[in-house]
Order: C-alpha cells, then sequence, then structure tokens
C-alpha cells in the first residue's frame, strides 16, 4: 500500500485499497507471492483501468500480458457479471491452453459516472462486475493471434444470451399450438418445465420451386441468443436442397414435425457438452414450410428425467403391456417401465409411435422373462 499511497491520492487511491481488499479474499496467495511493491502497484493499477473501461459501449475489458521474467502471461477479462460467463469463459481457456490457473474470481460493485465505472463498497444501485484472473503457464500469443479477441467475443455474446433469455422462453411457448396439432404438445410442455435451455433461435422458409426442388427461401431476422462461432449451417437464402451439406439436407427432408438432433457445436454454457437442435416444422401453405429451430441443451433436471414423466408415452407403453398380458405392478412390468425410464427424453423419440413401442416392449418383456 505504501507504493500506491506514494503514487495516487483522494478518490482513485481509495478505489485502489477497496480493489486490493477484494482481491486479497479471493486471490489465490502464491500466485502475487514473486511480486515486489512496485510490481503489485502495477498490477492493481492496471486491473482499476479494466474496471473503469467496462463503462464504455462495449462493456468488456480484456487484457494479456506477460508476467515479468517468468514466460508466464496474466490473462484478465472484466465485464457485467451474466449467468454462465465464468464457466464460459474457463472452457474457452482450457481450450486454448494447456495449462493455466484461475488466480482470482471476484465481483465488484461499481457505479457508472460519466462512462466510466468507480468501484463502490455498498450493494444499492450498483452493476456487479465480474472480474477474471487467470495465469497462462504455456501460452504463446504469436501462436493464438486471436485468443483475446475470441474471448471477447464469447463475453459479449454470453452478455446478448443473458438479454435474450426471456425471449427464447416466450418463442418456445409461442410454439406450443403447433406441438400440439401434429402430437408432440406433452413433449413441448415438458422442455418449458425446466428441462430444456435454449440458447440460440434461428428461422428459416422452404418453398416448393415451380420446378419440383425445394429451395431455402428466407432465414429470418438475427439469431437469438448465442452460438459461439458459426450457426450450424444456414446458408445463404436462394440456395436448392440438393445443393446443402447432407446433414442440413436429410434434417429438412424428414417427415416427423419435431426432432431432435445432436450436433458437433459446444455448448457456450456448458463448454465440455456439445449442443442439441431441436426443431418445429410450421406447414404455412402446400408450397412453403417454416423452420424453427433452436440450438440448447438438457438441464440437469432434464438429463435425469425418465420418459414416462410423459403422460402420453407412459400410456402407450402401458397399453403394449396390456395387449402382451404382462400384469400391472409385476416383475415384468416394473422391469420395463425402469429399462424404458433410462433413456433420456431427448435420446427415446417424443412421438414413440405405436408401432415401436411395441417391439421394444416385446423386446424387453422376451428377453427380462428368459
Amino acid at each position: 500500500m505504501t507504493v500506491l499511497s506514494e503514487r495516487h491520492a483522494g478518490n482513485r487511491l481509495k478505489s485502489l485499497k477497496l480493489l486490493a481488499e477484494r482481491l486479497t479474499e479471493h486471490a489465490v496467495p502464491a500466485a502475487f507471492s514473486t511480486l515486489g511493491g512496485g510490481d503489485l502497484a502495477d498490477f492493481l493499477e492496471r486491473m482499476l483501468a479494466m474496471v473503469e473501461g467496462c463503462g464504455d459501449s462495449d462493456g468488456v475489458s480484456v487484457l494479456l500480458w506477460p508476467l515479468a521474467r517468468s514466460g508466464r502471461f496474466w490473462f484478465t477479462v472484466c465485464a457485467y457479471d451474466v449467468p454462465y460467463l465464468f464457466d464460459a469463459v474457463v472452457g474457452l481457456v482450457k481450450q486454448r491452453v494447456l495449462r493455466f490457473r484461475v488466480v482470482a474470481h471476484p465481483i465488484l460493485n461499481a457505479r457508472l459516472r460519466k462512462d466510466r465505472f468507480h468501484l463502490v463498497k455498498g450493494d444499492r444501485n450498483v452493476s456487479r462486475l465480474s472480474m477474471m484472473i487467470f495465469e497462462l503457464q504455456s501460452f504463446l500469443p504469436e501462436e493464438d493471434p486471436r485468443f483475446s479477441e475470441d474471448v471477447r467475443c464469447l463475453v459479449k455474446g454470453m452478455a446478448r444470451l443473458a438479454d435474450d433469455r426471456p425471449l427464447l422462453s416466450q418463442r418456445l411457448e409461442t410454439l406450443q399450438p403447433f406441438a400440439e396439432a401434429d402430437g408432440y404438445g406433452a413433449f413441448w410442455r415438458w422442455l418449458q418445465a425446466g428441462n430444456f435451455e435454449p440458447v440460440a433461435y434461428r428461422c428459416l422458409d422452404i418453398r416448393l420451386r415451380d420446378d419440383g426442388e425445394l429451395v431455402l427461401f428466407q432465414v429470418h431476422d438475427a439469431t437469438i441468443g448465442f452460438i459461439p462461432g458459426n450457426w450450424e449451417v444456414f446458408p445463404e437464402s436462394g440456395q436448392c436442397l440438393c445443393e446443402m451439406p447432407t446433414p442440413f439436407r436429410q434434417r429438412m427432408l424428414r417427415y416427423e414435425t419435431v426432432t431432435v438432433v445432436p450436433g458437433e457445436q459446444l455448448s457456450p454454457v456448458r463448454p465440455e457438452e456439445p449442443l442439441l437442435f431441436l426443431a418445429l416444422r410450421e406447414n404455412v401453405d402446400p408450397e412453403l414450410c417454416r423452420e424453427h429451430v433452436f440450438a440448447g441443451m438438457p438441464t440437469p433436471q432434464g438429463r435425469v428425467q425418465g420418459n414416462t414423466v410423459l403422460t402420453p408415452l407412459r400410456r402407450r407403453i402401458q397399453q403394449v403391456l396390456h395387449s402382451l398380458g404382462v400384469r400391472p405392478h409385476s416383475h415384468d412390468w416394473r422391469k420395463t417401465m425402469e429399462i424404458l425410464d433410462g433413456f433420456q427424453v431427448f435420446v427415446i423419440n417424443c412421438r414413440f409411435n405405436t408401432t415401436c413401442i411395441n417391439v421394444v416392449v416385446f423386446v424387453v418383456v422376451d428377453v427380462g422373462s428368459s
């Protein structure tokens, strides 16, 4: 503190001392053990400048600089605190840096005055800023020149996702009548009961051309929510389906109104988990269908719930068991329900037809009996 007192006075010195207190509460002490008084003061000044810089229109401060005479780097991020932000940033750092450690992750209270944030002690009428400090122990900036910019884009995307989350929920709710009309109502209600977490939504039209070819007619608006990188495979409007990548073309040519397709992109919310693509088709007229596509993932609740939570599916399974002469609550009955519950609702088809259920239940009962 002596060095800071020599360099600063008044409100700036108070802000630096408050920042030092917050870091002392949250930081790994060993990370700063090699820093002298001057180096530590330089570090705090840079951190305070990052906090102040979050007040501009961008709302994100990212800084990468070498740790003197060590071959290591400090990497710091400061932005508005939003859900899953820390997990998302740590996930990206894991993908790009072989060895690192999280030095500190304090949540700072600040007030905006004249486009600059100022740290405060109280928690009334404040903005909450998330400060993430990493020590990168095996990193060469020249080999990954886009690292800092990619982190900045990720942080801005997570802020957009936080803003758009009510819109995503509203869009799911709006499509409920279309799901009901074709027998997917129970599944669609289950999604909205805290079992599916959408992170992005897109809408596109497919039109039947005069020559009989299906053409991507229009991609509506921008993405609601956020996915890092490109949005799956949405080609330009006007392209024929026969010219599009096979996974996209197969999904467009399906018969089902609703489909769930595992994606290759990782979730920004849970960086080690791949996204699911949930699509619902709305038939606008005989020559035009509208594809509503959500990207997201099961919530922890949705991942552990069994298929028999869906009343129509449970009823169909019970009908098949009855037709096979299996007594209610007998051993074969219980075991069949237990095995079918072992599949995630997303894995088992959300509109299992009676023939499929007959086959699955017959095999389960037959194997169980033998």
